[in-house]
């Protein structure tokens, strides 16, 4: 045989180059979930802040490796790995006509960047029609993704009213409730606005959380009395001595610093010496050199006083300013001890905020368990349908029907590194694909066994026969596989989504199977051949 150790040669490099190629795909769906469950029963049995940090080290770790691993493996869409589906439409009844025009773009770059920071491989975030935005994302899970997406992260600086002008504005508040109705039924029993009004810290006043939504109604419509400059708002749930609260805020309705021009947003554990903080995580804020010059203006101006962080209307910290900053940096407490929230509020704040609120018109949930339910009926009836099929080439062509199984497993297997080296995504359709290239690998064997039947039936050499039979047989499968692939192009170039998905593995099957059938198959026959100078072959 011509070159025959040549051509073992180069088949032997091609599988070692697809081994080395579908690695990291190995490690990415088998590897690294474990090394993350692994991580994860560490934290829960963590009871130090020095045990966190380090698994928040590790954390980083596997986070940097898993994007490496994403730029080299196999993508697995939607409908195998699980993640979201949403249609989101952007509320523009706030918005001027100005505004309104292209407030679509705008919010698009917005959930782009975030998504893009979020680290999720793969998604699809894109326009549709005038008013409406895709987006799907495989692998999240549905609180973080709708949190991230829908967050309009307007971020503001305003001043804060000293304690007494407070207290006069919510005794203003209550002796306007005892003026209009003085029997009212959305009072306490004590029958007064101030009774839902708790002490906290000495500095604040609150409202616990079972009476907040009842006293912020109140507080709403009695914003005729709060003096114009100023407005209520409240902060987020907080657990104070055993009890769930909110505190409330007066604070300046004109901002003085906005977030637009932040310039670092980053998490980090709190090393403050506030007892409720500890162990929680914060997002340090850096602001831009011309904003940190204004900042430095407006915290020398009001040393002593109170400066609120407002995060989309919620007061998220309201430190007394001690003195004059001029580092332009802040912080924003998250009162969260997973550092996942604090993560991902840095990264909205980093994306700048949404033009306006994001309503979802459609949302479809792919479970993980769904996914893994798919990918293991896949499996389940590739290997079954494999294993008929192997049966069936031993039984029916003897010998020779293994070298078509080998053949028909280095097919898939440089499907798969072909896919994995196009960074191609793994699809439901595009199973399919693979499912029909192997039907199109069986025909094309079985084409030329029985050219190589005819041949020896006619009285021929078995190395003549064999090679007269994948002579003969060539023809007819190129025919066969490029009528094929003219049509996965079309249906490519026409189709959509999975459509596509379905088109592309199989265009990639129906080429190697061709070099499989007729190439690699003719080498291992004419090895065999030579090799074991059979006088009469079994086929």
């Amino acid at each position: 045989m011509r070159y025959g150790k040549l051509k073992f040669a180069a088949v032997i490099i091609l599988i070692g180059l697809g081994l080395y190629t579908l690695y990291p795909t190995y490690e990415l769906y088998v590897k690294l979930p474990r090394e993350k469950k692994a991580l994860t029963e560490l934290r829960q049995r963590a009871v130090t802040r020095d045990d966190s940090m380090r698994v928040s080290y590790r954390e980083n770790e596997l986070k940097e490796k898993e994007a490496k691993l994403h730029k080299r493996a196999l993508h697995l869409g939607l409908d195998l790995v699980g993640g979201m589906h949403l249609m989101l439409e952007i509320d523009k009844s706030k918005l001027t006509k100005e505004e309104a025009r292209d407030a679509v773009d705008r919010a698009l770059a917005v959930i782009q960047n975030r998504i893009d920071q979020f680290g999720v491989y793969e998604p699809i975030i894109q326009k549709v029609g005038a008013d409406r935005i895709l987006v799907q994302l495989p692998g999240v899970d549905r609180e973080r993704a709708v949190n991230l997406i829908g967050q309009v992260a307007l971020l503001e600086f305003r001043l804060v009213a000293e304690v007494e002008k407070t207290n006069e504005v919510l005794k203003m508040i209550d002796d306007y409730y005892r003026r209009i109705n003085k029997e009212d039924t959305t009072t306490k029993a004590e029958g007064t606005f101030l009774s839902y009004v708790i002490s906290v810290d000495r500095n604040d006043f609150g409202v616990e959380e079972v009476d907040f939504p009842i006293f912020a109604q109140l507080v709403n419509n009695a914003k005729e009395i709060v003096p114009q400059e100023y407005e209520i708002l409240f902060g987020p749930t907080e657990v104070i001595q055993g009890r769930r609260v909110r505190r409330l805020y007066l604070v300046k309705k004109e901002a003085e610093l906005t977030g637009a021009s932040i310039t670092e947003a980053n998490p980090a554990p709190y090393q403050g010496q506030d007892p409720n903080l500890a162990n929680t995580w914060i997002v340090s804020l850096k602001l831009s050199r011309k904003d940190a010059t204004k900042f430095a203006m407006i915290t020398g101006r009001n040393v002593g006083r109170r400066l609120a962080i407002v995060l989309d209307n919620v007061v998220r910290f309201a430190p007394v300013i001690k003195e004059r900053i001029p580092t332009g940096e802040a912080m924003i407490t998250t009162g969260e001890i997973n550092p996942e929230r604090a993560r991902d509020l840095a990264i909205v704040l980093r994306s700048g905020a949404l033009p306006a609120p994001v309503i979802i018109t459609e949302e479809r949930t792919v479970g993980p368990a769904l996914g893994k339910d798919s990918i293991d009926k896949g499996i389940r009836a590739g290997l079954i349908g494999a294993i008929i099929i192997l049966l069936f080439m031993i039984i029916y062509y003897s010998l020779s029907g293994v070298i078509a199984n080998i053949t028909l497993i280095l097919n898939i297997f440089f499907i798969l590194v072909v896919l994995a080296g196009l960074r191609a995504t793994l699809t439901l359709p595009g199973i399919a694909g693979i499912v029909l290239t192997i039907g199109m690998a069986v025909d094309a064997n079985i084409l030329i066994f029985e050219r190589i039947r005819e041949e020896l039936r006619a009285g021929k050499k078995v190395r003549s026969a064999v090679d007269s039979g994948f002579s003969r047989a060539a023809v007819t499968i190129l025919d066969a596989n490029i009528t094929t692939i003219i049509t996965t192009i079309a249906l490519y170039f026409f189709g959509t989504g999975p459509i596509r998905g379905f088109a592309v593995t199989l265009m990639v099957g129906l080429v190697i199977n061709i070099i499989t059938a007729v190439v690699i198959g003719r080498f291992i026959f004419q090895w065999a051949v030579t090799q074991f100078a059979h006088e009469r072959l079994r086929i």
